[in-house]
This record gives structure tokens, C-alpha cells and sequence, in this order.
């Protein structure tokens, strides 16, 4: 007893042992991943600290190519959401017609059910004729069997003459053959009005396939409306966590560029804004043909409210863009919603912005540019729907009215 009772206690103690150890394990491995979470987030903040123009110009690139990559992937979840309320529409347009067709299916069937009615109706009353008739005609033929010749003494007592005799015979006669013939034309009637009926009713079956086919049909059409509702908000989601993801990377975008901006101003401390701009087009698109003011609005190709950076000037494409006033190229790229762009540094923190251009002029990246300098020509590129001049400026990295330099 005490030898098992020292076993026991040895299996628990290595049990306790091995549990102990497992736990401190674990413990470990822990504090080893937080180490290297912590490691590689400080990595990370440290990799970017030591970032250079080259390496904000190389993330703002990338940043761009998944602007454009959201920007299809969002037209194409739009597309698929306008097909779906299209086939949502067509399936309700569908039911429509679907529900109609049953209730004039019911009607008929229901003027059918009516006419078998009216036919039983007659058969019935026929039949009664015709069993009234058959009843007379068996009786006479019953006296006539029981009674055989005795039917005919009476007719014979009952005969003041021979010629009357034969008189009261034949009426006698023709009365039985009347009878008969009636009956038959009774029975045909009947026979008759039981073939429409018996058609009344193939045609009230043949209504009722129709009515369960279209049942079939309609609940077909409401499943097949159900997925496409339940596609149509899986759509409307992804759209809402793309449309977030955009304005998350146009965010990044817009960090990288100011970067940039920080450190060109840098490399180029001798560079100060003076003076007021000149309008960036040609005098026959002047201010009337502005189509979008700097502000909150609805978005044209978005549909919801979000705040317009710059001013819309409408022109046709290949319309020169001019420098509004004398500073230095910053960036000359296809940048995001804003399509082909150019930004100039103008010195003393003011920068300007000339977006969707339909392609560039002859001035690149760090080349000093002065008021007029054809920098660009009206297009239509990025998100936008139809060729104009964005034009937008920028004091210390923050969005300002134009209106506070143009002349």
C-alpha cells in the first residue's frame, strides 16, 4: 500500500514538473515575439527617419500605382453594381408581369369552375328527364309483359268500332315510340353537355399546370432577386472599404508628397515667393468658366461630400497651362485622381498644382520655370469627367483658396 501510494506521488510530482516547464516555455516564447514585434516596429520607424528624397519618391510611386489599381478596382465594383440594379429591376419589372399572369390565370379558372358547375347543373336536370321518361316507358312495358294480351281486350272492349280500335292501338304505339324517342334525345342532350363538361375540365387542368408553373416561376424569380440584393450589398461594402482605402492611400499620397516638398524647399533655401499669380490658362478660359469652386461639394464621379482642394477651370483639351508664378518643378507625374500633374515650388512655403493634364511640356522635375511657361496642356486624365484645368495651392503643406494669390 505505501509502495503505490509513493508511485502516485511520484507521477503527480513529475506531472507538476513537466506542466511547470511547459508554462515557462510558452512564457518565453511570448516575451521573444513581443521582442521581435517591438524590434521590428522600431525598425520600422528608425528605417524611415533615415529616409531620403529618392526613397519618399519611391513610396509616393507605389502609393500612386495602388491609387490607380483602387480607382479601376472601384469603377469596375460600380459597374458591377449598376448591372445589379439593373437585374434587380428587370427581376421586379418581371414579377410584375408574373403576378398579373396569375391573377388573370385565376379568373379563368375560376370562370371555368363556374361554367363545370352550370353544366353539371344541366346533366343533372337531364338526367331527371331522362330517368322520368325511361320510368313511364318501363312501366308500360311491365303492363304489357304481365298482362300481355288482356291490354289488348281493353283496348278491344273499350272500341265502340274497329276503326276505333285501331286507332286507340296506334296511340297506343306511337305513345311507347315517343316515349323512347325522347328518351334518346334527352340522353343525347346529356351525353352532349357531358363532353363540354368533360373538356370544361381538361381546360380548368390545363389552367392549373399554367398556375403552378407560374407559382415556380415567380418563386424562381424571387430567389434568383434575393442573390442579387444579397450581391448588391456585398458590393455596396467592398465599395464602402475600397472607397476608405482610396482616401487612406490619397492620404499617404499627399503625406509623401508634402515630404518631398519639405525636402526640395530644403535643398533649395534661396527660393521665396513674391507677388501674385497670373491665371493659368489662356484669357479665353477665364473665370466664367469655372465649374467647381474651392469648398466642400458633391463629388462628380463619387456621388458623396468631400472637400474640393482647388479650383475646376472648364477648357478644351490641348488648351496650354501656364506657370502662375516663377518657382521650381517638384513633381511632373501621373498622380492618382489627379491623373497627369505637375506641382511647383514657389518658395516661402506656397506651392501650386495643375492636375489632369492630357500630357506634359518640356520642363521635368528640379528645372525653374517663370510666370507663362507652358508647363502642360488641358486633359482629362485621373478621375475626372470631362477636359479641365484642377488647379489648386498650397501654403506650408495646407490647402488654401486660389483666390488668395490670383491676380
Amino acid at each position: 500500500m505505501n509502495k503505490q501510494r509513493l508511485v502516485f506521488l511520484l507521477l503527480v510530482l513529475c506531472f507538476l514538473l513537466i506542466g511547470g516547464a511547459a508554462a515557462l516555455a510558452t512564457s518565453d516564447g511570448e516575451e521573444e515575439e513581443d521582442a521581435e514585434e517591438y524590434s521590428y516596429s522600431e525598425y520600422e520607424e528608425e528605417d524611415r527617419s533615415d529616409w531620403g528624397l529618392e526613397d519618399y519618391q519611391n513610396e509616393l510611386d507605389s502609393i500612386n500605382d495602388n491609387i490607380d489599381a483602387l480607382e479601376e478596382e472601384i469603377a469596375a465594383q460600380k459597374t458591377l453594381i449598376s448591372q445589379a440594379v439593373q437585374d434587380i429591376a428587370s427581376l421586379d419589372a418581371q414579377l410584375i408581369t408574373v403576378n398579373q399572369q396569375l391573377a388573370l390565370t385565376q379568373k379563368q379558372i375560376n370562370a371555368t369552375s363556374e361554367d363545370i358547375d352550370r353544366l353539371q347543373t344541366q346533366i343533372d336536370e337531364l338526367q331527371g328527364q331522362i330517368d322520368e321518361r325511361m320510368g313511364l316507358l318501363q312501366d308500360r312495358l311491365v303492363d304489357i309483359y304481365v298482362y300481355g294480351d288482356m291490354s289488348l281486350l281493353d283496348v278491344v272492349f273499350k272500341s265502340t268500332s274497329f276503326q276505333d280500335f285501331l286507332t286507340m292501338y296506334d296511340m297506343v304505339e306511337t305513345l311507347m315510340i315517343n316515349d323512347k324517342e325522347l328518351a334518346r334525345e334527352i340522353e343525347a342532350q346529356r351525353s352532349a353537355v357531358e363532353e363540354d363538361k368533360q373538356k370544361l375540365e381538361q381546360s380548368r387542368a390545363n389552367l392549373e399546370k399554367v398556375q403552378a408553373d407560374q407559382y415556380a416561376m415567380m418563386t424562381d424569380l424571387q430567389n434568383l432577386e434575393q442573390e442579387k440584393k444579397a450581391l448588391l450589398d456585398e458590393a455596396n461594402m467592398s465599395l464602402e472599404e475600397s472607397q476608405a482605402v482610396y482616401q487612406s492611400e490619397i492620404a499617404a499620397a499627399q503625406a509623401a508628397t508634402e515630404r518631398i516638398q519639405e525636402l526640395l524647399a530644403a535643398s533649395d533655401p534661396t527660393l521665396t515667393y513674391g507677388g501674385m499669380m497670373i491665371w493659368p490658362l489662356p484669357a479665353a478660359w477665364d473665370r466664367s468658366w469655372i465649374t467647381s469652386e474651392f469648398g466642400w461639394r458633391v463629388h462628380p464621379v463619387y456621388g458623396y461630400s468631400i472637400f474640393h482642394c482647388g479650383i475646376d477651370i472648364a477648357a478644351d483639351g490641348g488648351t496650354p497651362i501656364y506657370a502662375a508664378a516663377d518657382g521650381r518643378i517638384i513633381l511632373r507625374e501621373y498622380y492618382g485622381g489627379y491623373g497627369n500633374c505637375i506641382m511647383i515650388d514657389h518658395g516661402s512655403g506656397v506651392v501650386s498644382l495643375y492636375g489632369h493634364q492630357s500630357y506634359f511640356g518640356e520642363y521635368y522635375v528640379g528645372d525653374y520655370v517663370e510666370a507663362g511657361d507652358v508647363i502642360g496642356y488641358v486633359g482629362t486624365t485621373g478621375t475626372s469627367t470631362g477636359n479641365h484645368l484642377h488647379f489648386e495651392t498650397r501654403y506650408q503643406g495646407e490647402y488654401v483658396s486660389p483666390w488668395t494669390y490670383l491676380q
